[in-house]
């Protein structure tokens, strides 16, 4: 996807090599996680984001976007996330490995 593509402030899924990925792009910073929510593999995209954070609609596990970490429960597991770099305008992502 071309960064110029990606709209400021809002959930956007995107397949990265069959790999569902939420994309989060504010004040040109951008995120990266995985798309189905750890807990119940609900959608994340179809959530909120607010205050660095990405709320699932299903049952309000909410995850940091810099890391995805775990914020709130129910869910105990982070969400994968991936390292986002621009290049010659394409987003790009390599999926972190996680401790």
């Amino acid at each position: 996807m071309k960064m110029s593509d990606l709209p400021e402030g809002k959930l956007v899924r995107v397949d990265a090599d069959g790999v569902p990925v939420l994309l989060w792009k504010e004040n040109q910073q951008l995120y990266a996680l995985a798309a189905t929510c750890s807990h119940a593999g609900g959608p994340l995209d179809e959530g909120s984001c607010q205050d660095g954070n990405v709320t699932c609609p299903w049952h309000g596990s909410t995850f940091r976007l810099s890391d995805g970490a775990v914020v709130n429960g129910p869910a105990v597991y982070a969400q994968p996330s991936f390292a986002v770099r621009v290049r010659n305008g394409s987003i790009e992502l390599r999926r972190l490995e996680h401790a």
